[in-house]
């Protein structure tokens, strides 16, 4: 798991798919993708819940690089707005559970369940790590410009 912060930037926002039957029929969707950049890297963060970010502010980010190069959030922090959101390690948690339960019915498929149980646990510890490291970290980005001198009244 990695943290990175600095300024958001090209921010880009998308409204996912799913969420158009959420019975509004598409009227007032907040964004629940955001892509923006931090310095050089790329940030994607799809957490399926609205996404708080503009350009220009101040961002803490958890999440891990895929195979692209592109680094996918876990959990954030807006210094900015103070906003934070994160994925929902609940719903992993309770997918984790639903999973196990029919080993307990099937013996044969034991393995196969507790496979796609563990895969629900790994990824919602994922979550609440991230949750942690995101609320744990401290703004060390770049500075505050500092403002014209004041003038006399």
């Amino acid at each position: 798991m990695e943290v990175k912060q600095g300024i958001a930037k090209y921010v880009q926002k998308e409204t996912l798919l799913s969420r158009l039957g959420s019975g509004n029929q598409g009227k007032d969707l907040k964004p629940s993708a955001v892509t923006f950049q931090i310095g050089d890297q790329m940030i994607r963060i799809a957490i399926g819940a609205p996404v708080v970010i503009d350009d220009g502010d101040k961002i803490i980010v958890a999440g891990k690089m895929d195979k692209k190069e592109i680094f996918h959030v876990y959990a954030y922090k807006n210094l900015t707005k103070i906003v934070e959101g994160s994925a929902d390690w609940g719903v992993r948690f309770a997918l984790a559970a639903i999973v196990f339960l029919p080993s307990l019915l099937f013996n044969d498929l034991l393995l196969a369940f507790m496979a796609g149980s563990l895969y629900f646990l790994f990824h919602g510890f994922n979550v609440v790590d991230a949750i942690a490291r995101v609320r744990a970290q401290i703004w060390s980005g770049p500075p505050e410009p500092l403002n014209a001198a004041p003038t006399s009244p």
